[in-house]
């Protein structure tokens, strides 16, 4: 029926209208979307998103085959979050690398978005030198254009990049330049983001002091923000805090209300970290079986979205799986990796929950 309509639609001479007026259509709804992300109509936009995803990709479509790069910039960059939320990391970063190669008359501020979300993207597929030349060029642009919002954006993407590549020094400043402009702006949740990855920074560094005192401003912004996603994501940074200090049972807690977060948004991208945590914890108080199927519970749900660790936390993952084998032995680590790799993410989530800091076997 759908091809029959698309046959008549094109025999009627009407079908660069009618499409012109779906591309409309669509990217005023992802921007109404991408609006109440932030807030409490998260929930409700992300699955208005997911259920038009299809005539999203028609739109895009569309724009890139007329060469409209304004729309297809526009729209892509609307999409960026969702995309990543809604588990389509490769995808999304197709779309946006497409809709950049096109030469069309753009607003500054548009192209500097679209920029930056493909190197956002870029970073989760630990695709560094993409992603800094992404940002670099949306950083020179944001200048250029005096587009103020964009300049912060992109500061924070170099800084995200640098902390990706091991140096944490350049990353600091980054997100120090970033954080100053957000706040001279009054823009809550990107200064709550840029106060997170200096936490992260801090963290990495091995000033822990430092890491808790930025993680905490960026959940007390969080909070007053009523943010869905900030308050989860800090939760589970203290918690990162806490396992390092050997508060097991503290970062338990943490962990399992970070997951109880998510699993009310029902967002697969940010479940991973706090299953990679809670495993940690339950290897330590000897549940190793339980480790094991959350670590490889988390391992394929990075292949499903498209998420491909920095080297450093791939060669971590790599130990925490190689010490659970050590103590299970090869049959039944393997039995306990082939059943977690088998989980759906809502199952991963529910063992994740149960696991508890009491004596193992």
């Amino acid at each position: 029926v759908r091809e029959f309509g698309l046959e008549q639609l094109a025999a009627s001479g009407e079908e660069a209208t009618t499409r012109e007026a779906h591309a409309a259509h669509f990217l005023a709804m992802a921007a109404h979307a991408r609006a109440r992300f932030e807030g409490p109509n998260r929930l409700a936009a992300r699955d208005q998103v997911e259920r038009e995803h299809d005539n999203l990709r028609a739109a895009l479509a569309w724009a890139l085959e007329r060469g409209d790069a304004e729309t297809a910039q526009r729209l892509a960059g609307e999409l960026v979050r969702f995309w990543l939320v809604l588990g389509y990391v490769g995808e999304g970063r197709d779309w946006l690398e497409r809709a950049l190669v096109l030469t069309g008359p753009t607003a500054p501020a548009t192209r500097v978005e679209a920029l930056w979300g493909a190197s956002d993207l870029a970073v989760f597929q630990n695709d560094l030198a993409r992603a800094e030349a992404l940002a670099a060029e949306a950083l020179t642009l944001a200048l250029e254009s005096g587009y103020r919002l964009g300049v912060g954006m992109a500061l924070h993407g170099l800084g995200n990049v640098a902390e990706s590549q091991g140096d944490f020094e350049s990353a600091a400043a980054r997100h120090e330049e970033a954080l100053a402009l957000f706040r001279e702006l009054g823009e809550p949740v990107w200064a709550g983001l840029a106060l997170r990855h200096l936490g992260l920074t801090a963290n990495a560094r091995g000033d822990r002091d430092r890491a808790q005192t930025y993680h905490e401003a960026a959940l007390v912004i969080w909070r007053r923000l009523g943010h869905p996603w900030g308050v989860p994501a800090a939760l589970r940074d203290v918690a990162d805090l806490a396992l390092l200090q050997g508060d097991l049972a503290s970062a338990l807690e943490l962990y399992q209300e970070s997951l109880a977060g998510w699993r009310h948004l029902r967002e697969r991208f940010h479940v991973g970290g706090c299953l990679w945590g809670v495993a940690q914890v339950a290897l330590a108080t000897g549940h190793a079986e339980q480790a094991v199927r959350l670590l490889a519970a988390m391992e394929a749900l990075d292949e499903a979205i498209g998420v491909v660790l920095p080297l450093e936390l791939q060669a971590q993952f790599t130990r925490l799986a190689n010490a659970a084998r050590e103590t299970l032995g090869e049959v039944a680590f393997g039995a306990a990796w082939a059943a977690g790799r088998a989980l759906a993410v809502e199952e991963a989530t529910g063992e994740a929950l149960a696991v508890t800091t009491g004596p193992g076997t």
